[in-house]
């Protein structure tokens, strides 16, 4: 769902959960001045309190506080900060857990349009959604994405995978490559689903015999 000039704090609700329980307290109390930084710690305490989801995870939660949080404070706008909290969901790896909007040019949460499975020397399309740009464009269920937007999606892929990992986790790699052909929110006012966006470049499937 698109909220039109969302709050810094909305823009943070990341999972339905954190909105349903973090909602109520954030609407009481008188309003006050809260840093950039201090809302990144708010959402880091947060997770590392309620998500449930670790113990399946391979993410090194202290390691995420580490690397983001420098970046967190260089932040001097609320789209430089939401760039970098989608950074920290990414690094959970969970389609479920992502910003409620994200500024133009971040990359998409997966799956957006296709569901890919990595098959050499690209992603194999696993499901296409219907009345999508990818379906309008002709991708089908067996074709082969080798390129997005003119770049190999195996590299793609790699600079979307987690940073912060404890061990590999194929279910991580997984995220990184739908993650490569679910592209970027458009930096045009065009509608999010229209054109400009990711272009995969698909090899029709082969005729089974």
């Amino acid at each position: 769902m698109s909220i039109s000039n969302p709050t810094r704090r909305a823009m943070m609700a990341g999972s339905a959960s954190i909105v349903l329980t973090r909602a109520p307290l954030l609407a009481a109390g008188p309003a006050r001045d809260i840093t950039l930084v201090q809302d990144f710690d708010e959402l880091w305490r947060t997770l590392a309190d309620r998500y449930c989801y670790f113990g399946d995870k391979a993410t090194d939660w202290n390691k995420v506080r580490a690397l983001y949080r420098p970046q967190a404070e260089a932040a001097s706008s609320n789209d430089a900060l939401a760039r970098v909290v989608a950074a920290v969901f990414a690094e959970l790896y969970d389609a479920h857990t992502h910003l409620s909007t994200s500024p133009d040019g971040a990359p998409r949460f997966p799956p957006f349009d296709l569901v890919v499975t990595r098959e050499r020397p690209g992603a194999r399309v696993a499901a296409v959604l219907g009345s999508s740009s990818a379906e309008s464009a002709g991708v089908k269920v067996g074709d082969l994405v080798t390129h997005v937007d003119a770049m190999p999606v195996a590299r793609v892929a790699a600079g979307l995978m987690p940073r912060c990992l404890r061990r590999p986790d194929p279910a991580a790699e997984n995220y990184a490559w739908n993650a490569a052909v679910a592209g970027r929110r458009p930096t045009s006012p065009a509608d999010d689903r229209g054109t400009g966006r990711c272009v995969p470049s698909p090899h029709p499937a082969r005729p089974r015999t």
